[in-house]
């Protein structure tokens, strides 16, 4: 299905899509500045399976922006994708998430467990609070560097409208990839992350950085223990940006929980390892489906 559009409770536009034509739904939720390319190579493995639903966030990508800045925060995707499922006619569906899709997919089962089946939650390399406190292990220190960062990206937002040209022509060129290999940011050569650098270089970087800080003040530690559907939840064991300790924490509070750390993956394992991912899904789905074991 090519890009729709829906007018959510306050009026922004939000773009969203679906894709496959399998017996059940699967609604999946970006990283921050990822869009609908960077799920492309594991959908492709998993269309006779789904019905996957995904959306661009507010601010982002097809997406508009809010007519409030201030309308950013984790919480208000979560009410985009509410009108989004009444819009689409969805109310049975897995709901998961990559990076801070995590915490979106994890946000949305609180939200929206009294009003539809949430069968389960696959989170896919990413922290569940505390973005910038969890970059490169966590600590005052990371936290630190992670708010300098985001600040001094906020800063040469400013200046994107110039560099972007340049900066896209390197993102298209044939030492991307080897260069983000040698510097330990991806496994291998993933063709796949190419259109994903280029749909981040589009974003106003300005305005990016302000969701990551609004993000970064979305907690969910204190009610993770009331989950109560299977949870998958993936981590990456070369992954400097939310790294496989990140995700234990996160595990070890979740009741019904798989967890898988792929040995060789960073933070793009989902472009890294797409079939190896999709075969977890499906198995992760297909289990669902299974009646429960009677007790003897």
């Amino acid at each position: 299905m090519s890009l729709q559009y829906h007018s959510s409770f306050d009026g922004t536009s939000i773009a969203w899509r679906v894709v496959g034509d399998g017996p059940d739904w699967l609604v999946l939720a970006h990283g921050y500045g990822g869009t609908f390319n960077a799920w492309d190579p594991v959908l492709a493995r998993l269309s006779d399976r789904f019905r996957v639903l995904m959306w661009d966030y507010r601010g982002m990508h097809a997406s508009a922006t809010p007519a409030e800045p201030h309308r950013l925060r984790i919480e208000d995707h979560i009410r985009d994708l509410d009108g989004l499922l009444d819009h689409v006619g969805v109310d049975r569906f897995l709901l998961g998430g990559w990076s801070v899709g995590v915490q979106v997919a994890l946000e949305g089962w609180r939200r929206l467990r009294h009003r539809a089946d949430v069968r389960g939650l696959i989170l896919i390399n990413g922290a569940h609070e505390h973005i910038l406190g969890n970059v490169f292990g966590g600590g005052p220190v990371a936290r630190r560097v992670g708010s300098t960062l985001v600040g001094a990206v906020q800063r040469a937002g400013v200046a994107m409208p110039v560099v972007r040209p340049v900066l896209k022509r390197l993102g298209r060129s044939r030492v991307a990839l080897p260069l983000l290999e040698a510097t330990g940011n991806v496994t291998g050569r993933p063709q796949a992350l190419l259109p994903a650098i280029q749909s981040i270089l589009d974003l106003d970087f300005r305005r990016y950085m302000q969701m990551v800080r609004l993000a970064d003040d979305h907690r969910t530690t204190h009610w993770l223990h009331e989950i109560d559907v299977p949870v998958l939840a993936t981590a990456g064991a070369r992954d400097a940006l939310t790294p496989p300790t990140i995700t234990r924490q996160l595990v070890e509070r979740i009741p019904q929980v798989t967890y898988h750390e792929f040995p060789a993956g960073t933070h793009y394992a989902l472009v890294e390892f797409p079939a190896e991912l999709a075969a977890l899904i499906r198995q992760f789905a297909d289990a669902l489906d299974q009646p429960p074991e009677e007790a003897p």
